[in-house]
């Protein structure tokens, strides 16, 4: 009996560390939720051999190792228990190592996941940290994990929130530095994102916030409104600064946008690949993803309101065009003989004044300069001369008003008069 024990304990001792590996490696899954799909393959392999272990008659197991021993040609029978204690210690000891392996890699990818959430807003930071996560999911490939396609969808949908937060964030910083009135303005506050890592990543959060915010910066366009061969201008037209801001906005968009999608199998070349496309490769259709729609559509309501603003000052430089095109007579001829047009016309001229008698040479928009240094003496020469005809021919129209007021006045003066004496004249008679 004791030398039967003794040529067992081995194997049951084996036995049993594998059973408690075993246990403690299902633990460690338990415990890293995430990695279960990675290694559902080798966890269901260790089942399937434990329901193997179930079907074998153990008490048979003393006699059929002495048997072993004095019976060769028993063909394989005789060591089915010993092979299956060996089999299940490999399979176990596969389930172990793929756990621990998966598990340091899991913990790689989730530094680099959270960090997307805190780095830098550049294309640079982003792209390094979808390189390292690329790097360990090529790592769970080539080692031959299963699932990975739906372990990595789901990771992809983890990094889409995080980036869709970014952009966000982005979108609201911009319209904050868009929406500035003029240069000396105060930048609206910009609602906080709400903190999507631990707290011990609050400092650091706040310090990348800043730092993203320090490099939003919308260099101001730069218009003047020219004249050149009695044509007043402006240069670059209006359209370009709409062009101009909306690239701008693409271009802080295209740093999460253009980024590279993690994919589960990169080295694996297929018909898949031929037909996929930019929105699947990239974070493009984050765009789309917005909860609120006015998200990305404030933007670019944002800067049809601007060029509205522009093309309505522009436009008042703009109409003394006619100072230029207009004719004398016909701006006459066009009042005509009414004074109260030609006063309307006076208090017209006075008001307009306002845009170019100033000592200031541009006006500030905030992200739009408008320079009218070069238009303002020319406008006000010819402005002052046009005033001077103006006035100059009220005032003859005037003293002709006033002269035939006069004279109507004084006729009816005379007529009141004599209507008068004649009536004193024929009531004296018949008093006689």
């Amino acid at each position: 009996m004791a030398k039967d024990a003794k040529r067992v304990y081995p194997h049951a001792v084996s036995l049993m560390e594998t059973v408690r590996t075993y246990g403690q490696t299902l633990d460690l899954v338990e415990n890293n939720k995430g990695i279960e799909w990675l290694v559902a393959e080798y966890r269901n392999e260790s089942q399937r051999m434990i329901s193997k272990g179930m079907n074998i008659r153990w008490d048979y197991f003393v006699n059929q190792y002495d048997t072993s021993r004095y019976v060769p040609s028993a063909d394989g029978r005789d060591n089915r228990h010993i092979q299956f204690v060996r089999e299940f210690a490999s399979v176990v000891s596969v389930l172990q190592d793929k756990t621990n392996n998966v598990i340091d890699l899991y913990k790689d990818i989730l530094r680099a996941v959270e960090d997307l959430a805190t780095c830098s807003y550049t294309p640079e930071a982003f792209s390094e940290l979808l390189g390292k996560i690329q790097a360990a999911i090529d790592r769970l490939n080539l080692e031959g994990y299963a699932n990975l396609d739906y372990w990595v969808a789901e990771l992809d949908k983890r990094i889409e929130g995080i980036l869709l937060q970014r952009l966000t964030h982005i979108i609201q910083a911009w319209c904050s530095e868009f929406d500035r009135t003029d240069d000396g303005d105060t930048r609206r506050d910009v609602a906080p994102l709400r903190d999507i890592t631990n707290k011990r990543r609050g400092d650091k959060r706040i310090k990348e916030e800043k730092f993203m915010e320090g490099h939003m910066t919308l260099k101001p366009i730069v218009h003047e409104i020219r004249i050149q061969n009695q044509v007043i201008f402006l240069d670059p037209p209006i359209e370009y600064a709409r062009a101009t801001w909306i690239k701008q906005l693409h271009d802080w968009l295209g740093v999460v946008c253009r980024l590279r999608r993690i994919q589960s199998s990169r080295y694996e070349i297929g018909l898949q690949m031929q037909g996929s496309s930019a929105v699947e490769t990239t974070y493009t259709s984050l765009l789309t993803k917005f909860a609120d729609n006015s998200t990305l559509e404030r933007p670019f309501a944002l800067i049809e309101t601007k060029v509205q603003y522009l093309k309505d000052y522009v436009g008042k430089w703009l109409q003394f065009q006619s100072l230029w095109d207009l004719e004398a007579e016909y701006v006459f001829n066009r009042l005509g003989d009414s004074l109260a047009n030609w006063q309307q016309l006076l208090t017209e001229i006075k008001k307009a004044r306002s845009t170019f008698d100033t000592s200031d040479t541009q006006k500030s928009f905030g992200v739009c300069v408008i320079d009218y240094e070069q238009v303002q003496a020319r406008v006000n020469a010819k402005y002052d001369a046009w005033q001077r005809d103006i006035l100059s021919r009220f005032g003859v129209k005037l003293g002709n008003a006033m002269k035939e007021m006069h004279a109507s006045i004084l006729k009816a003066r005379n007529d009141l008069e004599h209507h008068s004496i004649e009536g004193l004249v024929g009531g004296g008679g018949r008093r006689f």
